[in-house]
Order: C-alpha cells, then structure tokens, then sequence
C-alpha cells in the first residue's frame, strides 16, 4: 500500500489482481471514499478528484441535503456509487 498527499490530505493505493484500489478518509464526518482503476495513474487522479469533491463540499456553505439528508445523517450515494464502480471492477477481473 502506498500513501501519497494531496492538498495536504492522505489517501493510500494499492493493487491486487490487476486493478488498482484507492482510499481516502473523510476530513470531518468520519467517512470518505474508496474506488478502483485500471492503472496506478488513473487511480491517483480519481482519489485527488475525490479529496478535490471533499474540499469543495467542506468550503460550501451547509444547504439541507448537500452532507445530509433529512434526518440529519450522512448522504452515502457517492461513496456506494464507489463501492458498486470497485464490486464491477472486481467481478470482471475475475471473470
């Protein structure tokens, strides 16, 4: 596994049966983001582009929905939509 830094946050990558995985941790809701990419560089770009959507959600100003929903939890579609894009890229590298 190997950290790098960008915009001075960390997030790891590493590979595995001919995929590249990323993670990054979430600044202040103790969640984050994990994906997974066909080479080393396509999976560094996607975890800077997701500290890039963390940064940004951080800076914006707290609208209803944004971070959370209606009961005050955290909104996890984008980082299921990471979950499923790694769950397709695992199923067809094993097929």
């Amino acid at each position: 596994m190997r950290s790098r830094r960008y915009l001075g946050n960390s997030f790891e990558v590493w590979n595995r049966e001919r995929a590249w995985y990323w993670s990054v941790a979430g600044f202040d809701v103790g969640g984050g983001a994990i994906g997974a990419a066909a080479t080393y560089a396509d999976a560094v770009g996607e975890a800077r582009m997701a500290i890039d959507e963390m940064s940004a959600m951080d800076s914006a100003p707290m609208r209803e929905g944004r971070r959370c929903g209606r009961a005050g939890m955290f909104d996890w579609n984008g980082p299921l939509e990471n979950l499923e894009r790694y769950l397709v890229c695992v199923h067809s590298a094993a097929a």
